[in-house]
């Protein structure tokens, strides 16, 4: 087991404010008001856009029934996206805090209340940070198949601190909870086509097929 698998010491977010000029991070985004598709995949691009970071990889788009609700909510659209990042953990929180509020993100007391965009920090490369505003890494990312499947899909050896590698993760999961997230297609394709994939999105390069969850399990759901 290597020392990443083992997690690293918790820092409070302060000690961590310093970013190097390539800080790898792992993004999630999900919406389920409004046009769910639309707002995430421009979401995409404007996570490219922040200052001081540049888009990587993302994920295809998926959909998953609402998790943890407490009322009937719509399905959620979501997608996992890799950026290179000079931002800080909080600056970089800052920013994706501007974008939710850019697509019409009103924060409620009601956990897992529906919304028309939704940004969690997954991963900031391997670092482990908490704060009363931020916890890196997510602290349910390991629950959540509409996390774990484009996560690995981007990235299948992603390191998890403190919880291991995100393809093992995902098969850990009940395929009962697996069933609930399907792929639908490519940011700016919501119709399945992967032909027109636009270029800088989707796939880390271009004859890659996404997983499935049969493929990563070894079944068929």
């Amino acid at each position: 087991m290597t020392t990443a698998d083992r997690g690293t010491p918790r820092l409070p977010l302060a000690a961590a404010e310093t970013a190097s000029p390539h800080e790898r991070v792992w993004i999630a985004l999900g919406a389920n008001l409004g046009d769910p598709l639309t707002q995430v995949t421009r979401a995409i691009a404007e996570l490219g856009a922040m200052p001081q970071s540049s888009l990587v990889a993302a994920s295809s788009l998926y959909r998953s029934a609402a998790w943890g609700a407490s009322t009937p909510q719509p399905d959620y659209i979501n997608a996992v996206v890799v950026i290179d990042t000079a931002l800080s953990p909080s600056a970089l929180l800052a920013a994706t805090r501007a974008i939710e509020a850019r697509h019409g993100r009103i924060r409620s007391a009601e956990r897992n209340a529906a919304r028309t965009l939704d940004i969690d920090i997954l991963l900031y490369g391997e670092r482990v940070v908490h704060d009363d505003a931020l916890s890196i890494p997510h602290p349910r990312l390991h629950e959540r198949a509409f996390v774990l499947l484009p996560l690995t899909e981007v990235t299948p050896d992603a390191v998890v601190p403190g919880r291991g590698i995100a393809s093992t993760l995902l098969a850990a999961l009940p395929l009962s909870v697996l069933s609930e997230t399907q792929r639908i297609g490519c940011p700016k394709d919501t119709s399945g086509d992967d032909a027109s994939k636009p270029a800088g999105l989707g796939y880390t390069s271009p004859t890659d097929k996404p997983p499935t969850p049969g493929m990563i399990l070894g079944s068929t759901l």
